[in-house]
């Protein structure tokens, strides 16, 4: 007993200041290049667009599809969950696969707004630590206005405004029920889930359950689900210059699941892929010069 009071006073020790929670590093841009080294496919940057909002500018919806996607039991624990961490443990011991998360909403916010991006074997218990003592500083409301600006949405949008604008060109208060499942099921895993990848359908099947989650909780009736489940998402087109975009996704989804959303984001790589773009160029036109060429016949790509 005594050796964990003493390793958790000495972690401690390092923390950094829960009530300067605007401070953060600077973030370096993630460049992916062609095979030869000399051509940007995509950069991903540095510089965060984030757009602060109040609690009360965010719809009712969008609050309880994040809660029902990441942390049903928000409003009852202390910053942490001793199941869900041991369950966590326990899964990822016997798998030895990807990581399965046990964290709340609270440790996420100390995650990704206050501990540097670098996984170290002492991460973990430093976002425990951190989790409890904003607990104590915060309100449960004031906790989730802060999770709500601060989490990443892939790319470099960074919080529920400027991932609003960025997939769906308005404002976080216009959110319906459908999209706000949709940007809950994205907070998981962004790069994956992101509706410019290849993993669409995946994407879909979590706001899917995350709908019939909320109306488990009493969140949404049985109609409303309903009718969320068969709106049409429109996707606004992406603003950043890409090439070779489903390359680059899946390029960015390999890397996000070995070093982790946050240093992909920021961490100032420089990575060189196998993709020769003369090649590339070459097939996209052959394929847009096959549809042209069969589209009376109602065919498409």
């Amino acid at each position: 007993m005594l050796a964990v009071v003493a390793l958790t006073l000495w972690l401690s020790q390092d923390l950094p200041d829960p009530n300067r929670l605007m401070q953060r590093e600077v973030p370096l841009s993630t460049k992916i290049y062609d095979r030869t080294g000399q051509t940007v496919l995509f950069e991903l940057h540095g510089a965060q667009r984030r757009t602060l909002v109040t609690l009360d500018q965010i719809p009712e919806h969008l609050k309880w599809a994040t809660i029902a996607a990441e942390d049903r039991e928000f409003y009852r624990h202390r910053g942490f969950r001793i199941r869900s961490m041991v369950r966590a443990a326990v899964v990822n011991f016997l798998s030895r696969g990807r990581a399965q998360g046990g964290s709340t909403l609270t440790q996420q916010f100390a995650k990704n707004a206050i501990l540097s991006p670098e996984k170290t074997d002492t991460r973990k218990v430093k976002e425990l630590l951190l989790a409890i003592q904003i607990e104590r500083l915060f309100t449960k409301d004031q906790i989730l206005q802060l999770y709500f600006n601060e989490i990443p949405y892939g790319g470099n949008a960074y919080g529920v405004q400027a991932a609003t604008e960025t997939y769906f060109g308005k404002g976080v208060k216009d959110l319906t029920v459908a999209e706000a499942a949709v940007l809950a099921a994205m907070t998981k895993r962004p790069t994956y889930y992101s509706p410019y990848g290849s993993h669409r359908d995946e994407l879909i099947g979590r706001q899917r359950y995350i709908l019939d989650e909320m109306t488990r909780a009493g969140r949404l009736t049985p109609a409303n689900a309903a009718a969320a489940k068969a709106e049409k998402l429109t996707f606004r087109p992406p603003t950043e210059d890409i090439i070779a975009p489903h390359f680059v996704f899946y390029v960015k989804e390999l890397l996000a699941a070995r070093y982790g959303e946050n240093f992909v984001e920021s961490g100032g790589l420089t990575v060189v892929t196998t993709l020769d773009l003369e090649q590339q160029h070459l097939a996209e036109t052959a394929v847009a010069e096959g549809v042209e060429r069969t589209a009376k016949l109602g065919a498409s790509n």
